[in-house]
C-alpha cells in the first residue's frame, strides 16, 4: 500500500460533483450524500456532477432496503446514472457494501469497502463512496482509510471534520459507536477481492 501522500490529500476545493460531497484525492476519490433525488432535475444534475468530475466507479454504502425519515424508500438512481454515463461514452460501474445506518460497520464489510477503494486508487479508477446523507457511515469509511494509510485516528478525524466544514449540511460525521470504531480500528490487511468478487 501506498504511503498516504502518494495520491496528494485534497487542501484547496476542486471542482466538485455537487454541494453535498468532497474530495478525499482529487480526481481519484470522492465522498458525499446519496447523488440521488426524488425531482428528476435535481438527481440528474448530481449525477451528470459525477460524470463530469469523471467519476467512473460507485460505491453505494446503504442498505438495499432503505428508507427515508418518512418511511419512504430511496428511488434508485443506477438506471439513469447508466443511461447518461452511456449517452457520453463513459463506462461506470457501481457496487454495494450496504452497512447499517448510525451504527459502526461490520468489520468484514468493511475491510472489503476499503479493499475496493484501494484497487480505484492503484487503477486509477475515479471512485464516488456515498451513503445517505454523506455523514456517519461515509466519515466512518473515509476515517478508517485514512487510518489504514498510516494516520492516527485523531488525525483521520480532524481531517474530516476540515473536508466537510465547507459543506452545507457539516454537522460531526459520526453516531451510535462510529467514533469509538474509528479510534479503535487498527490498520490490517485488506482482503484481495474487493465488493467486486
Amino acid at each position: 500500500m501506498l504511503p498516504i501522500d502518494h495520491y496528494g490529500l485534497a487542501e484547496a476545493a476542486p471542482i466538485k460533483p455537487f454541494a453535498q460531497s468532497f474530495w478525499v484525492y482529487p480526481g481519484l476519490l470522492c465522498v458525499g450524500a446519496y447523488p440521488g433525488a426524488p425531482d428528476a432535475a435535481t438527481r440528474d444534475a448530481k449525477l451528470r456532477g459525477l460524470l463530469d468530475c469523471g467519476i467512473r466507479r460507485v460505491i453505494s454504502l446503504m442498505e438495499p432496503d432503505e428508507i427515508d425519515y418518512g418511511g419512504r424508500p430511496f428511488e434508485p438512481y443506477l438506471p439513469r446514472l447508466q443511461a447518461l454515463a452511456s449517452q457520453q461514452a463513459r463506462p461506470i460501474s457501481w457496487l454495494n457494501g450496504p452497512l447499517r445506518d448510525a451504527h459502526p460497520p461490520q468489520p468484514e464489510m468493511l475491510r472489503r469497502i476499503l479493499s475496493t477503494i484501494e484497487s480505484g486508487l492503484r487503477e486509477g479508477v475515479p471512485t464516488y463512496v456515498h451513503c445517505w446523507g454523506g455523514h456517519g457511515r461515509t466519515g466512518t469509511v473515509v476515517a478508517c482509510h485514512l487510518v489504514q494509510r498510516g494516520m492516527s485516528a485523531q488525525q483521520a478525524i480532524d481531517k474530516l471534520l476540515a473536508w466537510r466544514a465547507g459543506l452545507p449540511k457539516h454537522h460531526f460525521p459520526f453516531e451510535g459507536g462510529q467514533e469509538r470504531f474509528v479510534r479503535d480500528w487498527r490498520p490490517d490487511v485488506l482482503p484481495a477481492g474487493g465488493l467486486d468478487d
